[in-house]
C-alpha cells in the first residue's frame, strides 16, 4: 500500500492463492475490489473497505495493515 499503483503492477500475476495467511489473501481481495471499483488504494480506504467487509478484525486490526505506523 505504500506505492498507490503497485496493484496494476502485479495485479496479473500475483493471485489471492499466491498468499499463505488467510489474512493477506483477504487485504489483497480488499485491495483488487477498491481498484476494480477505481477507488484509491492507500491505509486508509483499505481500512475503511476491510471494516465495511466486516473482515477488520479478521486481519488483526488496523494496527497489521502494512503501512500502518504498527504494521
Amino acid at each position: 500500500m505504500l506505492e498507490r499503483d503497485a496493484i496494476f503492477n502485479v495485479s496479473s500475476i500475483v493471485s489471492e492463492e499466491s498468499f499463505y495467511k488467510e489474512e493477506h489473501q483477504i487485504i489483497f481481495r480488499t485491495i483488487l475490489e477498491l481498484s476494480d471499483a477505481g477507488h484509491q488504494i492507500d491505509l486508509l480506504t483499505v481500512t475503511s473497505k476491510l471494516n465495511d467487509n466486516g473482515d477488520l478484525g479478521r486481519v488483526g486490526g488496523p494496527a497489521k495493515l502494512p503501512g500502518s505506523p504498527a504494521g
